[in-house]
Formats: C-alpha cells, structure tokens, sequence
C-alpha cells in the first residue's frame, strides 16, 4: 500500500503555472450570516447518509424544510466556490487585501489551506462539499471583525452581522504568534511546537476523516477521561502526525512491511497505533480492557495486529485501526486502566494525592509502567515533593526518575495550556 499526500499547484488546468480564477458574473461576497448557513449546511451534508451530492437542489430544499431561516440556495455555489478559493490562495477576500489575509492565514491549519478546491462550476463537488468557512470562537465566521479586534485595525464593512453558530464549529484560526510568545518561558511548551497543539483539533482527520476534537470528546467520553490529557498525550505519542496532512501517511517500518503483503487488510486499517499513538501493548490488553467495559462490545472488529518490535528489542502484535478515533479510544481505555491502577494503589499505600498530581502519577503508570509507578510515587514522598505541587512547576528538575518525569511534564504543560487558552 502506498500512500501519497500532496499539494495541488493548479487545481483547475492539471500542470504549469496555476489558473486565477476569476469573480464570477454578478459576484456579491457572502455576508457573516450566510457564511454561517454554509456551514452548518454543510455539517447537515456530511451527517447525511448515502448522500447524493449531484442532486444538489434536492440537498438545499431539505435543509431549508428543518432551516426555514436557511439563506442560500444552489445559485450561490460559484460564489462560495470562488470565496473558498481566496481564503486559501487568493490576494483578496471581500474587503480584506493581501496583508490582511496573510494575517489570517497564518493561525490556519496547513490541512485547512491545502484543502483540494476542485472547479469553481457551481456544482456540489465532494471537494466543495467539504470547504468551510473559518470559525473563530466568539467571532464564529466574522472574520474582518476577528482582524480588527487582534491588530486593532479599522474593520472592512460588514454586509450583515453575525446570526447564530454551525452545529459543529469549523477550523479555528489561533494566533500562533502571539501563543508562542505567551509561552516562550516554558521549556516543554516552547519545544516541538506544542504551544500551537491547540489549533490543531479542528483539522480533519487526512487519513481516516472526522474532526479531532470530536474523536478527542467522544474517546474521553467513553472512559470519563480528561479529553486535554487524552489529546496532549496522543498528540505526544504520534498523533501530531496524524492529524498533519504532510505526515499522516507516514507508518512504521514494521507496519510498511505487513501492509505489502496485507494490501486489501491494510487498505481496511490505515492507522499504525504503533507509530502514531503509541498503542505497543493494546492488542494484548484489548480482551481484558472490552470485559471491564472500556472498551465497546464487538471492538475486535475496530482493529486488527501486525508483528513489530519495540525500543527494547521485544517483540509485539502491534494494532492497526480502522480509524483514528477508534485508536484514540483504544488510548482512551489504556488511560482509564492506568487511572484505575492509580486509584488501587493509593487507597492501599495510604498515599493522598491532590487531582493534579493524580495526573501526575496517571501519566507516570501509562508511560512508565506500574511497577515505575509504585516506586516513583514513593520516591517522590520520601523526598517531601508530594506535601504541595511546586514539583509540578515546569522549572522543577527533580532528583530522580528524570526521564518520566520529563516525559509526563511535557502531557501536563500542554493539557493545561489547552484548557488555558479554552481549546478543550
């Protein structure tokens, strides 16, 4: 199985140099509120089963029935098709110039941006069926406003103000400059980029689809997981691969191996855990984990194993999953696991923990093992680090277990920055 991502240079003419479309006839950009319609239509579209994207009049008038306030119609689609295209490509957008793009652009998801755009010919393509208009939390799809408010610039005309919010939001545009400034002190958040982690989570998935913040919220659902500790986690583990159309092809060598002879099998299960989330031992747990209720009945079916080898030279069936919301509940199940060990283990020793340091600990079982869990905690009481939180500071160098410590501190920096900036 090969998998190729790549980036259209000229989505209308196949090759040389890129084709601008031109405005089409009569063009009137959309206002907020119809931006908004957009996308909440398309939130219906893609919850539509066995959906028929060639009937798009059929498609707006179904929406319109429950929609009665829905404002758009299958004439609008040219415009929106041009509109999707400056967002991304253009030198203009409504009233905003060049550098008031760039501006915007520049807290955009590369996913986003690189969003295949089809033909500007009015048609309910499955490219266009996915192309969402930016929705920036309070500002939702008021992007000129959005501007004004960050660089304190005068605002462009609006045509009407902003009614409402999608069901679902769309991509959120952060301030990847101002973040990284904001969080420049802090050694594990400035590192690998994990100060911008946050606006990941409205991407889509490039491999499997779905939204990440909405395979975060229902894995964390399903095992009353904290979904910024779920995320930091697996975004540390691989998934900021995943959730990157650069490298979401991207698998371990063990995995490349099976899935060359297993091509029909692989096609089935894209998704390395092994490389991506850092599932090592889930498929040997899974049995135990479904009989305890972390996992749903009939999950066997979410995955299937391939051989590798870990860091220590063991070897492991390895889980391939069909999707990547099924690897982040399979981690989600991992996690709860730890969590349960965590909770035995101090009702037992005796040893009170405050909530943030049950994180702590948690992470420390997941990544370390139980038995370094154990004797970590233990270390940690003996040398007076459990009688308050201040060896949870990310300037805290501790005396021992260095490398879980690292390890755990840089999931906790960035959960707590996540739910800080109120990305989860």
């Amino acid at each position: 199985m090969i998998r190729v991502f790549y980036i259209l240079t000229d989505e209308f003419n196949g090759g040389g140099d890129p084709v601008v479309p031109q405005a089409p006839k009569n063009y009137k950009p959309l206002s907020v509120a119809q931006r908004t319609d957009w996308n909440g239509f398309l939130d219906y579209v893609g919850k539509t089963p066995n959906v028929n994207l060639s009937n798009s009049n059929a498609l707006f008038a179904q929406y319109k029935k429950s929609n009665p306030n829905f404002s758009l119609s299958p004439t609008d689609l040219q415009n929106i098709q041009y509109e999707q295209y400056q967002l991304r490509k253009g030198e203009k957008f409504g009233n905003m110039d060049q550098t008031q793009l760039k501006y915007i652009r520049q807290g955009l998801p590369e996913a986003y941006l690189n969003k295949p755009l089809g033909e500007i010919n009015g048609k309910l393509t499955p490219e266009t069926s996915k192309l969402y208009y930016p929705q920036i939390g309070n500002y939702g799809t008021d992007i000129e406003n959005y501007y004004k408010a960050k660089t304190g610039q005068p605002s462009m005309p609006i045509t009407s103000p902003l009614v409402g919010n999608p069901v679902i939001p769309t991509t959120t545009p952060v301030d990847s400059i101002a973040l990284k400034k904001k969080y420049a002190s802090n050694p594990y958040l400035a590192d690998q980029g994990r100060y911008n982690w946050g606006s990941k989570l409205n991407n889509e998935f490039p491999l499997t689809g779905g939204k990440v913040k909405d395979a975060i919220q229902s894995a964390s659902k399903m095992n009353g997981v904290d979904p910024a500790l779920l995320y930091s986690s697996a975004m540390e583990e691989g998934m900021s691969g995943s959730v990157d159309a650069k490298y979401s092809g991207n698998a371990s060598e063990a995995y490349v191996d099976w899935a060359e002879k297993n091509n029909d099998k692989a096609e089935e299960y894209p998704v390395d855990s092994f490389y991506n989330y850092g599932l090592d031992q889930f498929a040997g747990m899974a049995p135990a984990l479904e009989k305890k209720g972390y996992l749903p009945k009939g999950f066997a079916e979410k995955f299937t194993t391939f051989d590798a080898g870990n860091e220590k030279g063991e070897k492991l069936k390895a889980a391939a999953f069909k999707t990547d919301a099924d690897a982040l509940i399979a981690k989600s199940a991992m996690m709860r696991l730890a969590k349960d060990q965590l909770e035995e283990h101090t009702k037992k020793s005796g040893i009170v923990l405050t909530p943030k340091q049950k994180d702590f600990f948690m992470l420390a079982n997941y990544n370390g093992g139980e038995g370094n869990m154990r004797k970590m905690m233990q270390s940690y009481k003996d040398k007076g680090y459990l009688k308050d939180d201040k060896f949870l500071d990310s300037k805290f160098k501790p005396a021992s277990y260095g490398g879980i410590y690292k390890n755990v501190q840089a999931r906790l920096q960035s959960a707590a920055q996540l739910k800080s900036e109120g990305f989860l």
